[in-house]
């Protein structure tokens, strides 16, 4: 065979802000929070300042983040989708 290498590149926005899923994902992972890792929302006046002086995450701020997860998660279900149709 005469199979030359080549180079693909493929730079989707997923999952990148705003990470606009697709609408047929639109409905996906409707139950899931970001994960909260023990630094979550931390505070510690023995730190940096910068860390020290963080104010506290409100709720809002909380489903914000998760909102953002939630679509990140959902767009890079289009991502996989291109992967699928690359390989098969």
């Amino acid at each position: 065979s005469d199979r030359q290498p080549f180079m693909m590149w493929i730079g989707p926005h997923a999952p990148h802000y705003p990470a606009t899923p697709s609408a047929w994902y639109a409905d996906r992972f409707s139950d899931t929070t970001a994960p909260l890792t023990p630094n979550f929302n931390a505070s510690d006046q023995l730190k940096h300042s910068f860390v020290a002086t963080n104010p506290s995450i409100s709720k809002t701020a909380k489903d914000w983040i998760d909102q953002l997860y939630r679509d990140r998660l959902r767009s890079l279900l289009s991502v996989d989708d291109i992967v699928y149709e690359l390989v098969h």
